[in-house]
């Protein structure tokens, strides 16, 4: 049977993929939808790794593409990489970038 439960707040974990992405709204840029379009920065301490700008859905596939295809997602085996958490707020965050005119990343 459904049952609906409330979620609890649940401090956020760390990963050990040894990235993290920092997200932009671009302000002069709109996509097709009227939506704004955003910047991912893949960052390595403070490097850029790789930079995607365009719709938030196109950022997001190509950013979990390249950290799939470069060794830091997830390896069930071994437990290193990025975690589901990590992916799932990266997505989330480009989201809210793409609709909030006043976007800041948490």
């Amino acid at each position: 049977m459904w049952k609906l439960i409330k979620a609890m707040p649940i401090k956020a974990t760390m990963d050990n993929s040894g990235v993290h992405v920092v997200i932009h709204r671009m302000r002069i840029q709109a996509t097709e939808e009227g939506l704004a379009c955003v910047r991912a920065d893949l960052m390595d301490s403070d490097e850029p790794i790789v930079s995607y700008i365009g719709p938030a859905e196109n950022v997001r596939k190509r950013l979990i593409g390249y950290i799939v295809d470069h060794g830091s997602g997830y390896d069930w085996r071994t437990g290193m990489g990025m975690s589901l958490e990590h992916a799932s707020y990266i997505g989330a965050e480009l989201y809210r970038a793409s609709i909030d005119p006043a976007y800041c990343q948490d």
